[in-house]
């Protein structure tokens, strides 16, 4: 098994193939999900190993900012609602997405592709989450208030979808959101305090940390592979891990706090 190592910083415009720095036009932020010559081919892998990986924030928590609502909104959006939340437990740090940009042969992509996000209290759930692309989005909405709800990708500004909720309970399905892979920002145009993100891949080797900070990837063939980890507010870093056949590499990845 791989020793714990800590990640070490290679800046935060992207990961190192330099593919994720090149936006669509000035003033659009660029994509850290890197676009891919080769496409993905599922192979069966006779011994695959694991890795697992535990992300963690070094340096002092900045302190989290609050939003309080308009009065007219707040019977549906609370009296004050935290912005820039960061998710923690111990010394883990959640809402980090671990991924494999070099692993173009594997594991069975899944067959179910449907994702949530919900709308709740003028804030989605969940705020940071993978999938993998051809997918469906579900964009639920539990308020008893409108919202404008924004899709827009990362690398070239494209604006993948505009969807408006005005009833509690409403369910409106998307294809085109999760259709290729890609960062994507979502917004609200009622509530600028709202976002969330969706990192989409063409592969399954990628995952966002819990809570505590843990990720796991399986199924990964026997190799070494680049890691890429990506935080909303604390940047991008990336290493390497040796994964042997039917063991599981460990990896410890300290993100500065800024």
């Amino acid at each position: 098994m791989l020793g714990i190592a800590a990640l070490a910083c290679k800046g935060d415009d992207g990961d190192a193939s330099g593919a994720a720095s090149s936006a669509g036009g000035a003033g659009v932020p660029a994509s850290v999900i890197a676009a891919s010559s080769r496409p993905y081919r599922e192979v069966a892998v006779p011994a695959p190993g694991a890795v697992r990986v535990r992300v963690k924030l070094d340096g002092d928590v900045p302190r989290d900012s609050a939003h309080r609502p308009p009065a007219d909104q707040q019977a549906a959006c609370g009296t004050e609602v935290p912005a820039d939340e960061i998710t923690r437990q111990g010394d883990g740090l959640g809402d980090a997405v671990v991924w494999l940009p070099d692993v173009r042969e594997g594991k069975a992509l899944p067959v179910e592709r449907r994702y949530e996000l919900t709308i709740e209290r003028c804030r989605f759930e969940p705020h940071v989450q993978v999938a993998v692309a051809g997918g469906t989005l579900n964009l639920r909405a539990l308020d008893d208030a409108a919202h404008r709800t924004h899709f827009v990708r990362r690398g070239d500004g494209a604006r993948l979808a505009d969807i408006a909720t005005t009833e509690p309970l409403s369910v409106v399905p998307d294809e085109k959101v999760l259709k290729a892979p890609g960062q994507v920002e979502v917004t609200c145009a009622l509530h600028p305090w709202a976002r969330a993100w969706l990192m989409t891949f063409d592969h399954p080797y990628a995952a966002a940390s819990t809570p505590d900070g843990s990720a796991r990837l399986d199924g990964v063939p026997p190799g070494r592979w680049r890691v890429v980890v990506w935080h909303e507010r604390f940047g991008v870093r990336e290493d390497t891990v040796v994964v042997e056949a039917g063991r599981e590499a460990e990896l410890e990845v300290k993100l500065k706090a800024r």
